[in-house]
Parts: C-alpha cells; structure tokens; sequence
C-alpha cells in the first residue's frame, strides 16, 4: 500500500512523505491529476497526505473554528 498512516510513498522515486503535492511538482514536475492518470489511481483511494497527517489539519482546522466561533460569541 502507497498511503500508509505516517507517510505516502511517491511511486516516481520511492520516496516516503507526509504530502506528496509539492514533491511531485518540484521534484518530477507532476501534478496531481497527471500523477493519478500516470499511474490509474483513485484519487479517493490513493490521498497524497498521509493518514496521521490529514488528521492533524483536520483536528486543527476544528480547532480554530471552535475558538472563531467563541469570540465571535463574546464580542
């Protein structure tokens, strides 16, 4: 498996990361879409961001929303 939960493996060099967007525009000059095409991915199976990692974003994008929402109350 390509996505696991502490990284994602690029399939153009084998290298592992936490995100692969940037890597793959700079490194290989891909972007997501061609990857997907290159390489007849789902991108709903296949995430460039890798489990723990999406879930950390997600847990803080809750935060700040929580804390937008409290002084949006009390102002």
């Amino acid at each position: 498996d390509i996505v696991k939960a502490k990284y994602v493996v690029c399939l153009e060099c084998g290298k592992k990361f936490k995100t692969l967007k940037t890597h793959l525009r700079k490194a290989h000059g891909l972007m997501p879409k061609e990857h997907y095409q290159r390489y007849g991915l789902d991108p709903k199976k296949f995430p460039l961001i890798c489990k723990e990692y999406s879930k950390k974003l997600s847990e803080q994008a809750q935060e700040r929303a929580m804390r937008r929402k409290l002084v949006e109350k009390w102002s």
